[in-house]
């Protein structure tokens, strides 16, 4: 098979020995391509690769994903998508069952790939943009912006610096934010939505399983009875008190029950297109790369966009 590995140098569990290391087992195996996200002329080197290209396994984070994942779905390319896990994070490899060592992922990745484990699903779009696991705006956008723009702490503290930008965020973030729906006639509003008459403070859309991550562990968004289906889980998140808060993060960390049902969440799952809008510009992500902030945006889902392969379970 022809396989195209796209390497980012700067991931955080991306080393000049994990980089050789995959090479060598993907190419044991496949007639392999190489592309190093740090050369010059790299998005347009990867446009003129992936047409040749039957896989394109992707070693680095989620950002690096989301980046070839679009480029995939621009070109209406079936190569499959394969994510290799070299970020802090990983959250789309996790999600789909693939282990968090790299060696344990090639193996499986390349198992998967040769028993045709693969098929076309579909993904969302925030303001154009793809994204195969979440996207947020608000809160958890505001958390991804500020973890990059110090990127040596992030290489350096890795979860502890996420942690402290998220408790930084949680504190001025429902003081600032407030995203009012705009569904179209299609859509119907969620049940108690904007009830507060103030908007929510963080929008999340889910176009993977609903899980989060907090180091190792799987923080379940959803409870188990949500079945997962063709379309966008919408995450709404209104203002409330701190004491209430703080329950619902503890209730995150500790518990499978989700948060759908929680004082102040609206959950509901959409298969067209939503629009949230701000008085003032907020900041959004795709799959934890930061976003231009807006004062409008429009998630849409996008039925059968990509081919990803199937290795299994994830971690719920």
């Amino acid at each position: 098979m022809r396989v195209l590995l796209v390497v980012n140098p700067a991931a955080r569990g991306v080393s000049r020995q994990t980089a050789t290391a995959a090479t060598e087992r993907w190419s044991a195996q496949h007639e392999l391509t190489c592309l190093s996200s740090h050369r010059h002329g790299f998005d347009e080197e990867l446009r003129t690769a992936i047409p040749a290209a039957e896989a394109v396994a992707v070693l680095g984070g989620d950002g690096m994903l989301n980046r070839v994942a679009n480029v995939l779905a621009d070109l209406g390319s079936d190569a499959a998508l394969v994510p290799l896990p070299g970020g802090t994070t990983n959250v789309v490899a996790r999600t789909m069952g693939l282990p968090r060592r790299l060696e344990a992922a090639n193996e499986v990745a390349l198992a998967a790939l040769a028993a045709g484990a693969t098929a076309r699903r579909g993904w969302g779009r925030l303001n154009g943009h793809g994204f195969l696991a979440n996207a947020g705006v608000g809160f958890d956008a505001a958390v991804v912006r500020r973890v990059e723009a110090n990127q040596a702490r992030k290489a350096r503290l890795g979860h502890l610096w996420f942690a402290a930008a998220a408790a930084r965020e949680a504190w001025t973030a429902p003081r600032q934010v407030r995203l009012h729906a705009v569904p179209p006639a299609t859509e119907q509003a969620a049940p108690g939505a904007d009830a507060s008459g103030g908007g929510a403070f963080w929008v999340l859309a889910m176009a993977g399983h609903p899980y989060s991550y907090a180091g190792s562990r799987a923080l379940e968004l959803l409870p188990p009875d949500r079945v997962w289906g063709d379309g966008l889980w919408m995450v709404e998140v209104r203002p409330t008190s701190v004491p209430t808060m703080a329950r619902l993060a503890l209730r995150l960390l500790t518990s499978s029950r989700g948060i759908a049902d929680a004082d102040g969440v609206d959950c509901r799952m959409i298969t067209g297109a939503i629009t949230f809008r701000s008085d003032h510009p907020v900041a959004a992500q795709a799959d934890g790369e930061p976003l231009e902030p807006a004062c409008s945006f429009t998630f849409r889902w996008q039925p059968d966009a990509l081919r990803l392969i199937t290795p299994g379970p994830g971690p719920g």
